[in-house]
């Protein structure tokens, strides 16, 4: 599976309340238009800018904070996916849940500038800049998230596995 858009690149911390402010997540917004408020606290342009398949680069400590379901917001704006150098455990295990790719790649904020081009390609586990060239590999997903994504979420590996009982 190959992922290729321009890149957005947002730094160290980017907690879940950055993502997805508080107004979205409690009923201020309407649920159809809590996507816009994605990362309006520090980009407001954003979520109208972002185009489908376009990369997120995050620096440490992404989706730190509480356990609002900011990936789905990510999914909903279809972003390509979230490259970051590290991630909250929670964070991530709820992008994994909903099969949204988010990929823990140290140092990667070193080799992206905001609006490169970039491509990612799971399978061959390598995010490739495409504006300079350099090739950043990164540890291979387990077979099951694998599937997970493949399939479009974990409720839907359910649904299959049940469903041969």
């Amino acid at each position: 599976m190959a992922i290729k858009g321009k890149v957005w690149k947002f730094g160290d911390d980017m907690s879940t309340d950055l993502m997805m402010p508080i107004s979205a997540r409690y009923g201020r917004v309407p649920e159809d238009q809590q996507k816009y408020s994605c990362m309006s606290a520090i980009r407001p342009e954003f979520s109208h800018a972002v185009c489908p398949g376009d990369i997120v680069i995050m620096g440490r400590h992404c989706g730190s904070g509480s356990s609002r379901p900011a990936p789905r917001l990510f999914v909903e704006l279809q972003v390509g996916c979230i490259i970051a150098e590290s991630f909250s455990p929670l964070f991530f295990r709820n992008a994994i849940a909903i099969g949204f790719p988010v990929i823990e790649v140290p140092g990667i904020t070193k080799e992206f500038q905001e609006g490169d081009e970039a491509e990612v390609d799971l399978d061959k586990t390598e995010v490739r800049n495409l504006t300079t060239g350099k090739v950043i590999h990164f540890k291979p997903y387990p077979e099951m998230i694998k599937k997970i994504f493949e399939l479009g979420g974990f409720k839907a590996l359910l649904k299959q596995e049940f469903s041969q009982i």
